[in-house]
């Protein structure tokens, strides 16, 4: 497909998951583990929010985003759940940037963005407070780095510039889940395999 309906059909993209997911981000209250986020960056002190988050079971890097987030926005419900929603629109860009480097087809990048943004799954982490979007994004976006690598001289910038790249996305996604762990496996797997 020519690049301007590609382009269009993502911007309706995002629109349409916007539109059907904004208006239902207070339809429920806050349950546990989104009151312990909702909570945790409410810390004066950073110091002790810090702290508390070494006391989880979870990595720091978004609780540190979301206070962040919350310091620009508000630490409204509504802000909150717009957070990890925001990630969730990201994350179908970069589904769509990758699947375009894997397949070389725009139309069926725009079909696997697609397949994400209306996935059950998706849609429900879009509309929790909890770290699921920003973790999807960082590994998709490291992904994305990981494919540039491997597409460039080795001794080449592009090769330092995009390993650079996939190493800060790699440790990011790491810092907001363990899980993301098995994608970064699957990245260092693949690599044996491509070497």
């Amino acid at each position: 497909l020519p690049r301007k309906p590609i382009a269009l059909f993502l911007i309706a993209l995002f629109i349409g998951s916007l539109a059907f997911q904004i208006g239902t981000l207070t339809a429920t209250s806050l349950w546990h583990d989104e009151a312990f986020s909702a909570l945790l960056i409410q810390y004066k002190d950073y110091g002790e929010m810090l702290h508390r988050i070494g006391r989880d079971v979870h990595p720091p890097l978004y609780y540190i985003i979301l206070r962040t987030w919350a310091g620009m926005f508000g630490d409204s419900l509504f802000s909150l759940r717009f957070f990890s929603l925001f990630f969730g629109l990201l994350s179908m860009l970069a589904t769509f940037l990758v699947a375009k480097e894997i397949f070389k087809k725009r139309g069926l990048a725009f079909l696997c963005a697609l397949v994400l943004g209306m996935s059950s799954f998706q849609i429900q982490y879009n509309m929790e407070a909890r770290m699921y979007t920003l973790g999807t994004f960082f590994v998709l976006l490291a992904t994305f780095f990981f494919i540039q690598s491997l597409k460039a001289h080795i001794l080449s910038w592009r090769f330092y510039f995009f390993m650079g790249a996939y190493a800060l996305c790699a440790a990011a996604a790491l810092y907001t889940h363990y899980y993301t762990f098995f994608a970064l496996a699957a990245h260092a797997l693949f690599a044996i395999y491509w070497l």
